[in-house]
């Protein structure tokens, strides 16, 4: 048996090349494979297990006599091992279930054309007898999929070239960012006042942060001594069949950009430590009824009875502020003989919109503004943003009228 530059054994069929990354060989009906691990030979050794597995199963290899179902199994076993997200990985699962298996599952893969590809785009985007027609994002998003398979399949050598290569698929209508003006803000900030999610609007509207990082903090990311915020995990609803129960899970942000510090407001820090003491309230108040989801005790926003909050219960919660507001206004116009100012619908986007709004408005630098928002890349940001920069270029151009 081979040994590691340190001189410890290695298992068999594997080396450690000079490079310090292990590499393993075995063969199988006449074929020699080749796999690769930078650190772990206890990994490679597994992965060389499975391969071998797949092999003997018919799951793999350059047979080409694998259907899509079976290659799927392995598409997805390698987005797992590539470190892919639980909730992406499980969001893969469904949308081949729902929109891929029943048309291409029994296929072999050699036998999958560019119109059996369209067939499904075409019937997603119109409609069928037992599927109606599905969003623009959630057909491109099945296309990726099949997209991602077939690239794989391709490195795989199991066919040529990629079938969904050239399909034009429907695109999106682009729609109007909803971006609360100053005088809406303090509508919504009066409409809730003294409800049970006050302050969460409150810390939305001050931080930008998304709607499942706020649900996700935990009171050891409210930093009172360095006057900040940290965010660094998001609270993911894992639903692992269509129209079944879910149950919320805390995931690491998407990208690294995700994990940031947010300086406090002065009115966001004093938010928190009313809602710290509102919180020890209520948990007093229902004593025994208070019930904690275990490994998420420490939450800052809960039920009225301790467990975590879904994004959809505030979705919900806005829906009926928007009612409410309107009904008032409705009454108001009726008394004053004119016609009522509507207030138009708000998801919970809308609050991390016009905190990025309000900071443009403000001055604040676009890259300040694009690491409090936790986004990628500054084009991102100036891309949502392309309507307040507008603006505030002109008015800084009229500040220079009397220089020319």
């Amino acid at each position: 048996m081979a040994k590691d530059l340190k001189g410890k054994q290695l298992p068999k069929g594997i080396i450690q090349r000079p490079d310090g990354r292990y590499m393993g060989r075995f063969t199988f009906a006449g074929e020699r494979y080749t796999l690769y691990e930078n650190k772990s030979p206890a990994k490679l050794k597994k992965a060389m297990e499975d391969m071998r597995y797949e092999l003997e199963h018919g799951l793999r290899g350059k047979t080409k006599k694998i259907n899509l179902d079976n290659f799927f199994k392995i598409w997805i076993s390698e987005k797992q091992t590539d470190g892919v997200k639980e909730t992406t990985v499980m969001l893969y699962s469904n949308y081949y279930r729902w929109y891929i298996q029943n048309k291409l599952g029994k296929k072999l893969i050699v036998d999958i054309t560019k119109n059996n590809i369209k067939e499904i785009i075409k019937d997603m985007e119109t409609g069928t007898k037992t599927c109606t027609p599905k969003s623009v994002s959630t057909i491109r998003k099945t296309y990726s999929i099949i997209y991602d398979i077939m690239n794989f399949a391709v490195s795989e050598n199991i066919i040529m070239t990629n079938p969904c290569v050239g399909i034009k698929l429907p695109k999106e209508k682009k729609s109007e960012r909803r971006v609360m003006d100053s005088e809406e803000q303090k509508i919504l900030l009066d409409a809730i006042k003294g409800s049970y999610y006050e302050d969460f609007y409150i810390i939305a509207l001050g931080t930008g942060m998304r709607i499942n990082e706020i649900l996700a903090l935990t009171w050891d990311d409210i930093d009172y001594d360095e006057n900040k915020i940290h965010v660094n995990k998001t609270l993911a609803y894992i639903q692992e069949e269509k129209g079944e129960h879910g149950y919320l899970q805390f995931q690491d942000p998407k990208t690294d950009a995700g994990i940031r510090d947010i300086p406090f407001l002065p009115g966001v820090k004093e938010c928190f430590k009313k809602h710290k003491i509102k919180q020890d309230t209520q948990r007093m108040k229902v004593a025994n009824l208070w019930k904690s989801t275990a490994g998420m005790e420490n939450l800052v926003f809960t039920t009225e009875t301790g467990s975590p909050i879904n994004s959809q219960y505030i979705r919900k919660n806005m829906n009926y502020i928007v009612k409410k507001i309107n009904k008032e206004e409705a009454r108001k116009a009726a008394l004053e003989n004119r016609d009522p100012k509507i207030f138009e619908h708000i998801t919970p986007h809308a609050l991390r919109h016009s905190f990025a709004t309000r900071a443009f408005e403000s001055g604040m630098k676009p890259k300040t503004v694009q690491e409090i928002l936790g986004h990628s890349s500054l084009a991102m940001t100036m891309d949502l943003y392309t309507h307040v920069t507008d603006n505030i270029k002109e008015e800084e151009m009229q500040k220079m009228k009397n220089t020319i």
